[in-house]
Protein backbone atom coordinates (compact mmCIF):
# COMPACT_ATOMS: atom_id res chain seq x y z
CA UNK A 1 0.00 0.00 0.00
CA UNK A 2 1.38 3.21 -1.05
CA UNK A 3 2.24 5.98 2.10
CA UNK A 4 2.24 9.64 1.01
CA UNK A 5 5.59 10.11 3.26
CA UNK A 6 7.68 7.05 1.68
CA UNK A 7 9.64 7.39 -1.69
CA UNK A 8 8.41 5.48 -4.27
CA UNK A 9 11.34 4.46 -6.50
CA UNK A 10 9.97 4.12 -10.07
CA UNK A 11 11.57 1.81 -12.45
CA UNK A 12 11.98 0.43 -15.70
CA UNK A 13 10.53 -3.20 -15.50
CA UNK A 14 11.65 -4.59 -18.90
CA UNK A 15 14.90 -3.11 -18.35
CA UNK A 16 17.28 -6.20 -16.18
CA UNK A 17 19.62 -3.41 -15.02
CA UNK A 18 17.00 -1.51 -13.20
CA UNK A 19 15.38 -4.86 -11.86
CA UNK A 20 18.85 -5.89 -10.96
CA UNK A 21 18.83 -2.32 -8.91
CA UNK A 22 15.63 -2.77 -7.20
CA UNK A 23 16.98 -6.28 -6.44
CA UNK A 24 20.36 -4.73 -4.98
CA UNK A 25 18.53 -2.02 -3.09
CA UNK A 26 15.92 -4.82 -1.60
CA UNK A 27 18.90 -6.95 -0.14
CA UNK A 28 20.29 -3.97 1.19
CA UNK A 29 18.72 -0.81 2.34
CA UNK A 30 18.21 -0.98 6.46
CA UNK A 31 15.72 1.19 6.51
CA UNK A 32 12.70 -0.51 4.25
CA UNK A 33 11.25 2.76 3.43
CA UNK A 34 11.88 2.60 -0.13
CA UNK A 35 8.91 1.48 -2.45
CA UNK A 36 8.78 0.48 -5.72
CA UNK A 37 6.72 1.20 -9.12
CA UNK A 38 7.51 0.13 -12.83
CA UNK A 39 6.72 3.11 -15.37
CA UNK A 40 3.84 1.20 -16.54
CA UNK A 41 1.67 0.47 -13.54
CA UNK A 42 -1.12 2.53 -11.84
CA UNK A 43 1.39 4.33 -9.18
CA UNK A 44 3.34 5.92 -12.09
CA UNK A 45 -0.08 7.09 -14.03
CA UNK A 46 -1.39 8.94 -10.93
CA UNK A 47 2.04 10.11 -9.33
CA UNK A 48 3.75 11.16 -12.85
CA UNK A 49 1.73 10.70 -15.50
CA UNK A 50 0.74 14.24 -15.99
CA UNK A 51 4.32 14.97 -17.05
CA UNK A 52 5.46 15.02 -20.02
CA UNK A 53 7.06 11.68 -21.21
CA UNK A 54 9.77 13.37 -22.59
CA UNK A 55 10.87 15.32 -19.04
CA UNK A 56 11.17 12.03 -17.16
CA UNK A 57 14.10 9.42 -17.54
CA UNK A 58 12.50 6.28 -18.21
CA UNK A 59 15.07 4.27 -16.22
CA UNK A 60 15.19 4.87 -12.21
CA UNK A 61 13.82 8.16 -10.41
CA UNK A 62 12.13 8.85 -7.07
CA UNK A 63 9.40 10.91 -5.89
CA UNK A 64 9.71 11.64 -2.26
CA UNK A 65 7.08 14.64 -0.38
CA UNK A 66 6.42 15.56 -4.53
CA UNK A 67 9.42 16.24 -4.69
CA UNK A 68 10.59 14.07 -8.64
CA UNK A 69 14.27 13.06 -8.59
CA UNK A 70 15.80 12.33 -11.83
CA UNK A 71 19.24 11.27 -13.12
CA UNK A 72 22.27 11.37 -10.35
CA UNK A 73 20.24 13.32 -7.87
CA UNK A 74 17.46 9.60 -7.30
CA UNK A 75 20.70 7.55 -7.54
CA UNK A 76 22.27 9.58 -4.50
CA UNK A 77 19.08 9.63 -3.10
CA UNK A 78 18.43 5.63 -2.81
CA UNK A 79 22.32 5.56 -1.69
CA UNK A 80 21.52 7.84 1.14
CA UNK A 81 18.30 6.22 2.23
CA UNK A 82 19.89 2.71 1.87
CA UNK A 83 21.91 3.31 5.01
CA UNK A 84 25.08 2.02 6.07
CA UNK A 85 28.26 1.90 3.87
CA UNK A 86 26.09 3.16 0.63
CA UNK A 87 24.68 5.81 2.73
CA UNK A 88 28.76 7.32 2.74
CA UNK A 89 28.82 6.63 -0.53
CA UNK A 90 25.57 8.38 -1.58
CA UNK A 91 27.14 11.56 0.77
CA UNK A 92 30.75 11.00 -1.61
CA UNK A 93 28.66 11.25 -4.43
CA UNK A 94 27.15 14.51 -3.70
CA UNK A 95 30.23 16.09 -3.72
CA UNK A 96 30.63 15.24 -7.54
CA UNK A 97 29.21 17.77 -9.79
CA UNK A 98 25.90 17.09 -11.30
CA UNK A 99 26.72 18.05 -15.13
CA UNK A 100 29.25 15.50 -14.56
CA UNK A 101 27.34 12.48 -12.83
CA UNK A 102 24.40 13.11 -14.78
CA UNK A 103 26.28 12.69 -18.18
CA UNK A 104 27.68 9.55 -16.46
CA UNK A 105 24.20 8.13 -15.83
CA UNK A 106 22.61 8.83 -19.29
CA UNK A 107 25.53 7.11 -21.10
CA UNK A 108 24.21 3.84 -19.03
CA UNK A 109 21.08 4.37 -19.64
CA UNK A 110 21.36 4.98 -22.84
CA UNK A 111 23.20 1.49 -23.11
CA UNK A 112 21.11 -0.34 -20.71
CA UNK A 113 19.77 -2.73 -23.26
CA UNK A 114 22.75 -2.82 -24.82
CA UNK A 115 24.67 -3.72 -22.29
CA UNK A 116 22.75 -5.53 -19.66
CA UNK A 117 19.79 -7.23 -21.52
CA UNK A 118 16.16 -6.35 -21.40
CA UNK A 119 13.09 -8.53 -20.12
CA UNK A 120 9.64 -9.07 -21.04
CA UNK A 121 9.04 -10.58 -17.56
CA UNK A 122 7.93 -8.86 -14.89
CA UNK A 123 10.30 -8.21 -11.70
CA UNK A 124 8.38 -11.21 -8.97
CA UNK A 125 9.29 -9.68 -5.23
CA UNK A 126 9.94 -12.55 -2.25
CA UNK A 127 7.20 -12.50 -0.43
CA UNK A 128 9.10 -10.31 2.45
CA UNK A 129 9.65 -7.74 -0.02
CA UNK A 130 5.58 -7.92 -1.81
CA UNK A 131 4.35 -5.30 0.64
CA UNK A 132 6.93 -2.26 -0.94
CA UNK A 133 5.65 -2.82 -4.50
CA UNK A 134 2.88 -0.84 -5.99
CA UNK A 135 0.68 -1.43 -9.28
Amino acid sequence: MESPNQPIVFFDSHCLLCNGSVQFILKHEKKHILQFAPFNGITYNKTIGYQSLNSVPDSIVVVHNKQLLTYSKAIIFILINMGSYWKALGIVAKIVPASISDFLYKIITANRYKWFGRTESCLLPSHTDSYRFLE
